[in-house]
């Protein structure tokens, strides 16, 4: 089974990953401050000038199926540290189990209480981007990834809000969160590249539920679509804050809760 990891982030700390190529792993990194020099790594890499998260993400996704095909891709960030267990568990734990999708326990999800602490394996509630595994057969039906970039320029947390609803919602029988394994997040909000959007303050909710509304429109014809729009409705209609804990306990709560009142998958995937 064929991995390819591809992390990105600041030269400096990229250079610590080096360990996965040495297990002869295929590794794609790309640096956003500055490139490196050809004799410096023995790995790919990749130098992207002050691209946003998500477009760092889309290149290295590019790139990688340029080179053929991989049954899982595993996307990182360079502040990411496990504190339990390491990348290969994470490899390992896919392998036996292949989910289309799969993220580890991060420390943002644990602290929040939205795990199972008497469950190792289970379906994810939220996750944190800052390291998550697609299967081929997600990578190429082009749902959940690649990336929406068009809204950088408002808030990075927009793509990954994106992301986060669109995985769980097409792959919510097929995604897992392996809590036996952990990480977490060593430097959020620390880049400047983040500064240069609303990244660290935040997202304005009820655009986030515009935007959502917009790009529901193509899966108009499916039960994600159903659910998605029962619950903006019900969102526009009850909650007016703008608190982002509240708009996942109760707008996710809401999509999913509609999701297994269907008792049937959201969405029928294609053969891989």
């Amino acid at each position: 089974m064929r991995f390819v990891c591809l992390g990105q982030g600041k030269k400096v700390n990229l250079e610590k990953f080096k360990y996965i190529h040495e297990a002869e792993i295929d590794l794609i990194t790309l640096s956003y401050d500055k490139p490196f020099k050809s004799d410096e790594v023995n790995w790919s890499s990749i130098y992207l000038p002050n691209s946003t998260w998500s477009e760092g993400r889309n290149r290295l996704l590019e790139e990688a199926k340029k080179r053929g095909f991989y049954d899982y891709y595993l996307f990182f960030d360079d502040d990411v540290i496990f504190t339990k267990g390491d990348i290969f568990e994470l490899m390992d734990a896919v392998k036996n189990h292949k989910p289309d999708f799969a993220v580890p326990l991060s420390d943002s999800i644990k602290y929040s209480n939205r795990f199972n602490p008497e469950q190792d394996i289970q379906e994810p509630i939220a996750f944190d981007q800052i390291i998550q595994i697609y299967s081929k057969r997600a990578v190429y039906e082009g749902i959940a990834i690649p990336y929406i970039e068009r809204y950088d320029s408002e808030s990075w947390w927009y793509s990954c809000e994106i992301n986060q609803i669109f995985t769980l919602c097409f792959y919510s029988k097929m995604s897992l969160q392996f809590n036996k394994i952990e990480t977490v997040n060593s430097h959020h909000a620390t880049d400047n590249r983040e500064k240069k959007s609303a990244y660290v303050s935040g997202m304005n909710i009820e655009r986030l539920l515009e935007i959502l509304v917009n790009e529901i429109k193509p899966y108009k014809n499916t039960t994600m679509y159903d659910c998605l729009n029962l619950a903006i409705q019900n969102r526009c209609k009850t909650r007016k804050d703008n608190s982002t804990t509240k708009f996942g306990d109760i707008f996710k709560k809401n999509i999913f809760s509609c999701m297994h009142k269907t008792k049937s998958l959201i969405y029928k995937s294609k053969k891989s």
